[in-house]
């Protein structure tokens, strides 16, 4: 289950769930749409404010980063430029899918699968783990 999903069956606004957490608007809708973690004492409060597991948080963020190393598959598989023009995702954010500095989130998913007609399972599975990268 996403954040956004345990907050809205909480029945929360962005804005009451901020509140509550201690934290902005702006904050809760980052993590919302995985351009930023959130921080364990903050996934703690969630728990408590949403009445849900650490589990129920988490598997989303778990499988983003399983996806991880299947986007850089894709990345080194192809051409930025080309991924960026197709995509609307910066050539800077590729590079660091490519890099593994950033885990995707689930739009930047979204819209390769758009682009390329990939099927969201595509990320979800396991990377191939014998190959070399240069």
């Amino acid at each position: 289950m996403s954040y956004r999903n345990c907050r809205m069956r909480a029945g929360m606004k962005i804005e009451d769930a901020a509140k509550l957490l201690g934290v902005t608007p702006h904050t809760v809708q980052q993590w919302e749409v995985g351009e930023r973690s959130p921080r364990a004492d903050s996934i703690k409060k969630m728990m408590s404010v949403y009445d849900v597991t650490a589990d129920d948080l988490l598997s989303d963020e778990k499988e983003l980063r399983r996806s991880a190393a299947r986007m850089q598959e894709f990345v080194r598989g192809g051409n930025v430029k080309t991924i960026a023009e197709r995509t609307g995702i910066a050539p800077e954010t590729l590079y660091g899918y490519r890099e593994l500095r950033r885990v995707p989130n689930w739009e930047a998913i979204r819209r390769i699968c758009k682009a390329y007609l990939l099927d969201v399972s595509y990320f979800l599975e396991e990377a191939p783990t014998d190959e070399v990268y240069g």
